[in-house]
């Protein structure tokens, strides 16, 4: 996953997607770990690398990453179009598998960006839903 993906012309519609599957964009040294049985589809992506990167493109309205909250993990930041960019902390004292740190948006075309700050972080997988909501 070290070198950059051209930007895919297709975006994701509402569903819930593995993070190996189209159309993440990945910048950086990510790992893929196939270890975790509790990770959704068995599979996460993690990185320390900071201005590592992924995109997402995706066709509805909210969007969830989902990631391993634990004791290991630390920040990454968060920008849905060009709004300003929110601070995830996936840090947690106790594993805690497939949460979800969701954005509202209204209905459209969208690209989420998602960006190491500091420390190990994770992904697991998006979720795309068809209307706004929000589930912090």
């Amino acid at each position: 996953m070290d070198q950059p993906r051209p930007h895919p012309p297709a975006t994701a519609g509402p569903g819930i997607y593995d993070e190996l599957t189209e159309p993440a964009t990945y910048r950086g040294p990510w790992q893929c770990d196939r270890q975790f049985p509790s990770a959704w589809q068995g599979t996460l992506v993690y990185t320390n690398t900071p201005k590592s990167s992924v995109e997402f493109d995706y066709d509805g309205a909210a969007v969830s990453i989902l990631y391993t909250a634990a004791a290991n993990r630390r920040r990454a930041s968060v920008v849905l179009d060009n709004r300003p960019p929110v601070v995830l902390s996936e840090w947690s004292s106790a594993t805690r598998w497939q949460q979800r740190f969701s954005l509202p948006a209204e209905p459209g075309r969208h690209r989420l960006h998602f960006e190491v700050l500091d420390g190990y972080v994770d992904v697991d997988g998006w979720t795309v839903d068809p209307a706004a909501k929000i589930n912090r």
